[in-house]
């Protein structure tokens, strides 16, 4: 069986893509070489999702209140597009070889 990833589909399962490529090129040692390429991806999706943790389960009074009245007000602010950057950025943030 001749698994070809696509590297199309890459950028939606980019962990899936670099296993199926390591895999076609040789199985022997592929999920070493999968986690060695895939662990800078991974932290930075970690620290991403901890920092985003933060702003979704606030520590206090003042924060929760502070954060419905930025949620409310976001459209109409100058960092609307802040989020989608950094998913952006953090999904954008593997590097992805030709197999």
């Amino acid at each position: 069986m001749n698994i070809r990833p696509s590297r199309a589909s890459a950028g939606r399962r980019p962990s899936a893509y670099v296993l199926a490529g390591e895999l076609a090129q040789r199985p022997d040692g592929a999920l070493d070489r999968y986690e060695q390429a895939m662990r800078d991806y991974v932290r930075g999706c970690q620290k991403s999702g901890e920092s985003a943790g933060r702003w979704m389960v606030p520590e206090s009074r003042f924060m929760a209140w502070f954060l419905n009245q930025n949620y409310r007000l976001l459209p109409y602010l100058p960092w609307k597009g802040l989020i989608a950057k950094s998913v952006r950025k953090t999904a954008g943030a593997v590097s992805l070889k030709d197999y």
